[in-house]
């Protein structure tokens, strides 16, 4: 009966004629719906590990681990010992090297006390020499050795001219002094000199190149030979004519003045150094 108190009619489900029918069709659904169990194969790669390759591998682990860190710990030996042994090099080094400073203190003052004690009569010595040299130059007069001191003189400042006033050099270097310093140290090979200068050609009167403040240092091939060999003696003050011909100057090449021409140069000794 309803809640009104009629009598419900009956439904298929309730008297059981189609709940055999629902039931096996639920049932099939199920089955066909249910998902298919499937056996894995196992292999040797995905087979599970036993404990005893388990145990295996944790040793291998730990091992491994013990061993880079024995690797470290060497490493770190290693360190320690190059520097303690470096530590060593230097005190040696720095004993050895005090050793050879206090060496070499007392050889000064060895050097010193020598001296101190020598001093004295070396002097004396070297008096009495100079005196006797002196003596000996004014007493006598040896004509082979002034001849032989000419030719020295001759050989290291040329030979002079009496008609022209021109001393030779080698290579046929000439020069005249105009005017004669009056410094105390005569230029010689290896100074550094300033000089002032004018360049002609041999009887011409065009001035083809000069300069009031050139410097170079003699004997060193900064400048042509015919000026190496011509500057030597000048005197800070001084003035020469110097005439170079083209064997000690620029050769065949010709500079303004004609190829193979004679070059003729005033030259004014400003400083030696």
């Amino acid at each position: 009966r309803n809640m009104k108190g009629k009598k419900r009619e009956a439904e298929p489900s309730d008297t059981g004629e189609g709940s055999s029918a629902v039931g096996a069709f639920v049932s099939k659904k199920a089955k066909m719906a249910a998902p298919i169990a499937i056996t894995p194969i196992i292999t040797e790669q995905n087979r599970p590990k036993s404990k005893k390759e388990l145990r295996a591998e944790r040793k291998a682990a730990r091992r491994l681990e013990q061993l880079s860190q024995s690797e470290e710990a060497l490493q770190a030996e290693k360190r320690r010992l190059a520097k303690q042994r470096q530590k060593e090099l230097d005190k040696l080094e720095f004993k050895a090297l005090l050793k050879e400073e206090r060496k070499e203190h007392k050889r000064k003052q060895q050097r010193k006390r020598n001296r101190e004690l020598h001093n004295q009569p070396r002097a004396t010595k070297s008096k009495k020499k100079k005196k006797s040299t002196e003596t000996v130059t004014t007493t006598t007069s040896n004509p082979e050795l002034e001849v032989a001191q000419k030719v020295v003189h001759e050989i290291k400042y040329g030979r002079a001219d009496a008609t022209s006033g021109m001393t030779t050099l080698e290579r046929g270097v000439q020069y005249r002094d105009i005017k004669v310093g009056n410094g105390t140290q005569s230029v010689t090979n290896g100074n550094l000199i300033t000089v002032q200068y004018q360049l002609r050609g041999q009887g011409n009167a065009n001035v083809l190149d000069s300069s009031k403040n050139f410097s170079f240092r003699v004997g060193k091939g900064e400048v042509i030979q015919g000026w190496n060999l011509g500057v030597v003696g000048m005197k800070e003050g001084g003035k020469r004519k110097l005439l170079v011909p083209p064997k000690a100057g620029y050769g065949s090449e010709d500079i303004g003045a004609g190829s193979g021409a004679i070059l003729e140069f005033d030259i004014s000794c400003l400083s030696i150094r």
